[in-house]
């Protein structure tokens, strides 16, 4: 059977924030315009009462809120596609590299881990704010694996040409990266 990357984003947690991020653009574009086009056509109108022009203005703005934060979540799993591979290829796990690696200076970078972490996109990690570090739990060494504690298994560790994540893969065989979808040959 196929060992997983010890580092793994919770591909159903992506996937469904995904949808709630669909579902949060599509509303709220949808909402702010119509309570803001009638809110405006209200104010103007001179027979629409202020409490409800008032209303209208409220429903807006929590639309624009809806849609701001769909984009915000649309932007946060980007950047999870983005650090994981980075992070996967780092033996130490240093936010400092993947500050340098990413042009995001490294508090930026700390605080959206963390918030990665927060909110269930990645497993099997933690953010070490003394060491600046990124560390996995039960990660073993990704640049020299020690096979032995493998078995006689042919499982070996290559990297991505499309994203740069280390995958493991069956000597031989085929299969996709476990990050971008992308073929990888082992």
């Amino acid at each position: 059977m196929e060992e997983k990357q010890d580092i793994v984003y919770v591909r159903g947690a992506v996937i469904f924030n995904q949808m709630v991020g669909v579902l949060e653009v599509a509303g709220g574009f949808a909402g702010g315009f119509v309570f803001g086009a009638t809110a405006l056509y209200s104010t103007g109108d001179g027979q629409t009462e202020l409490d409800i022009v008032i209303i209208l203005y409220i429903l807006a703005a929590i639309a624009a809120a809806a849609f701001i934060n769909g984009i915000l979540r649309f932007k946060l799993i980007h950047e999870l596609r983005e650090y994981i591979p980075i992070l996967s290829s780092d033996p130490e796990g240093s936010v400092k590299n993947l500050s340098f690696r990413t042009g995001v200076p490294a508090p930026a970078v700390a605080k959206r881990l963390r918030k990665m972490l927060r909110k269930g996109y990645i497993k099997g990690a933690y953010y070490d704010a003394s060491s600046g570090k990124f560390i996995f739990q039960n990660r073993k060494n990704v640049y020299g694996q020690d096979m032995s504690s493998m078995g006689n298994t042919s499982i070996i560790t290559v990297e991505c040409r499309n994203c740069g994540a280390l995958n493991r893969v069956n000597r031989g065989s085929v299969k996709k990266c476990d990050f971008c979808g992308e073929k990888v040959q082992g």
